[in-house]
């Protein structure tokens, strides 16, 4: 997959010091700063900042042959020979490093000369502080690259990146409301016969559930509906749903990678209710085969409601290739 540009980040969060004080122990000029209680994105929706956010951001040169691995490149030596502040800093601050890319792969329309895009995007964070070094390739086991946690690529039909665009700001947070946090350890994966399930929904729901394919089965059993604890009340439900789900779906993914060399993809649906439904969101997650599918890759074919699917990318952490963790930085 081509990435024709995005942009990383590097992110400092703290819920007791400020982010003048990481600004100012730095020396480095931020892209944007958040203090606590600071308003979420425009404050339409009442939302305050609960950390203080510190925030550099780096676009990614069209020019380049790899871009991503450019901008990450650019990020990284920002920090040169601020090692020593930042392992002080990471006492108070939580250091993340996140990566956002576009794909060029375009679909041809169908016969009238119609071409649309589709959006692939992808995020990873790490909880250690960034290696200063000017080669990010230089270790892919210890490296910014190797100590990335997960690396998630996103697809996503024309509905959901309506969603999608407002829930950046929740995303970058990274912080999993509790209650899905709860039912993630609650369950726990198992993979049973070379499958993956969420433990508890599979002794509650395996043998009820049709066994028509074991993608099917997976798909149908690691089902839930977040908008039952996040609710659909508030004017920005449906992007509260996805943000969280998204991040739980780094969760699962994650996990996941540690237990099964197989591929997992997680798909988050939205219904924005109307014509005989009711809003809602779902989430499940399966094994992806290729003689097994699911879902189609043509998400744009999908029209009745919001569909996002979610998987790590190729790299490390993931069987899809066997490719060398530089060639999917942050995919």
């Amino acid at each position: 997959m081509a990435v024709a540009g995005g942009n990383v980040s590097f992110h400092a969060y703290s819920s007791t010091r400020t982010a003048a004080y990481f600004a100012e122990r730095i020396g480095v000029r931020p892209t944007r700063v958040a203090e606590i209680g600071d308003p979420v994105g425009k404050g339409i929706y009442g939302r305050r900042h609960q950390d203080a956010i510190w925030t550099l951001e780096v676009e990614c040169p069209e020019d380049a042959l790899e871009p991503l691995d450019a901008a990450l490149l650019t990020l990284l030596s920002q920090f040169d020979g601020l090692e020593e502040v930042l392992d002080e800093l990471r006492a108070d601050f939580d250091l993340r490093v996140r990566c956002y890319g576009q794909s060029n792969v375009c679909r041809a329309g169908s016969g009238s000369g119609y071409r649309s895009c589709n959006g692939w995007a992808a995020s990873a964070s790490t909880s250690s502080a960034p290696s200063t070094s000017t080669n990010p390739k230089r270790d892919q086991r210890g490296s910014p690259i190797g100590r990335m946690s997960v690396v998630i690529v996103e697809q996503m039909n024309g509905l959901m990146r309506e969603i999608r665009r407002g829930a950046d700001d929740i995303i970058a947070a990274g912080r999993l409301d509790p209650r899905l946090q709860a039912l993630a350890d609650d369950q726990g994966l198992i993979v049973p016969d070379g499958g993956i399930y969420f433990a508890g929904l599979l002794r509650l729901n395996g043998d009820r559930t049709p066994r028509h394919s074991p993608t099917g089965h997976e798909a149908l059993v690691n089902s839930f509906h977040p908008d039952e604890m996040l609710g659909t009340q508030q004017p920005d439900w449906a992007t509260v749903n996805l943000a969280h789900s998204v991040l739980l779906a780094g969760e699962i993914l994650r996990r996941a990678a540690t237990l099964t060399p197989m591929p997992v993809d997680v798909v988050v649906g939205i219904d924005l209710g109307g014509f005989g439904s009711y809003p809602s969101s779902t989430f499940r997650f399966f094994g992806r085969r290729a003689d097994d599918r699911w879902i189609a890759d043509d998400l744009d074919d999908v029209h009745e409601q919001a569909v996002g699917v979610y998987r790590l990318a190729p790299g490390p952490m993931s069987s899809d290739s066997g490719r060398s963790p530089e060639a999917t930085v942050c995919a």
